[in-house]
This record gives C-alpha cells, sequence and structure tokens, in this order.
C-alpha cells in the first residue's frame, strides 16, 4: 500500500452543469497535492470501471465524494453541509426496500464513525442511507476493495447541492488530513 490518498467526485448528472462534488474536490487539490489523485467520474456505468482503474494503482487511503440536494432534493432532504456516509448497500440486493435488507448485504465503514468523531460541529452529520444511486454503487465497490486489502481506509462524503461551498473545501480539507494520521 502506498501513502496515497484516492479522492473521487462525480461529473454533472442530471442534465446539470456542475457536481458540487466536482466543484469541492477541484478546489481542495488546487494547484496540486502530492499524495492526493483526484478521479472524476461519469454518472454512467463506466464510473465502476474508472474507480477499478484507479484502486489497482493500492491507495493508501480512499475518500469519495457526490452531490445530494438539488434535483433530487424532495427524495433526499439535506440538513448539513456535508453528510459522512456510514454504509453502503450491495447493488445486487437494492431492489429490495432497503429497511428489509439482512445486514449482510450492507458493508460499514469504520474510518466514517472515526471520522465523525474528529468532524463533529463542523455542519457534518453521520448518515446511514446513502441512497440507490451511483454514490452507493461506487462506495461499496470501494469498501469491498478495502475489506480485501487489509482494510485501508474508505469514506464517503455526500455534499448538499445548495450548501456552504468553503465549509465543505474545508471538511473535505480535514477529511484529507484525518486520514494523513490514520495511514502515516
Amino acid at each position: 500500500m502506498s501513502n496515497r490518498i484516492l479522492l473521487t467526485a462525480f461529473r454533472p448528472f442530471f442534465g446539470g452543469d456542475q457536481n458540487r462534488s466536482e466543484t469541492v474536490c477541484r478546489a481542495v487539490c488546487g494547484g496540486g497535492i502530492a499524495d492526493v489523485a483526484l478521479s472524476v467520474l461519469p454518472v454512467e456505468q463506466q464510473a465502476e470501471a474508472e474507480l477499478h482503474c484507479q484502486l489497482t494503482l493500492n491507495p493508501g487511503g480512499i475518500i469519495m465524494t457526490g452531490e445530494i440536494g438539488g434535483p433530487v432534493s424532495d427524495l433526499f432532504p439535506v440538513w448539513t453541509d456535508v453528510r459522512i456516509e456510514r454504509m453502503a448497500i450491495n447493488p445486487r440486493q437494492q431492489l429490495h426496500a432497503v429497511g428489509s435488507l439482512p445486514w449482510a448485504a450492507r458493508i460499514e465503514s469504520e474510518f466514517a464513525r472515526y471520522l465523525a468523531t474528529h468532524l463533529g460541529g463542523e455542519g457534518t452529520s453521520l448518515s446511514s442511507s446513502i441512497g440507490a444511486f451511483w454514490c452507493n454503487r461506487i462506495y461499496h465497490r470501494g469498501l469491498e476493495w478495502s475489506a480485501a486489502h487489509r482494510g485501508v481506509p474508505c469514506v464517503f462524503l455526500h455534499l448538499a447541492a445548495a450548501g456552504n461551498l468553503e465549509n465543505q473545501i474545508k471538511v473535505v480539507g480535514r477529511t484529507i488530513e484525518v486520514l494523513r494520521g490514520c495511514i502515516a
């Protein structure tokens, strides 16, 4: 394993011209951070293949981000700038009602809980409802990879489309710092 951190974001979706995750991650990376590799994924099947390519480089930690709110705000109300997602659901078993899924269909992120204790009070909340879209598919793949590679820290941050941009940049930056401390 390397000490490199993989940071993912998504391109615009639903015909939009921007995705908050890409905006925030590009701002955090700015002129480049030596130990952080940014990968901006499409919102389509190709996202899984692109993530797979990035994971073959054996990152020491993974921070995934996605936008929440905007076109789907009625489905997923957002009360904080950043939601730290605690778990992902096996996409092959999502056809069932999420509440009735066996716990075996879910993968939890230990790092998400750890991160929540370090970022509490910074416009973040810990969530157990990532949804059933591309964010969940990518997070599930990342957590599967993490489990197969000695528990490499992996977390997914949902960034509110209408959230405080400066705070979101700060939280993603702090997440990188906390993750560095875990893999150093």
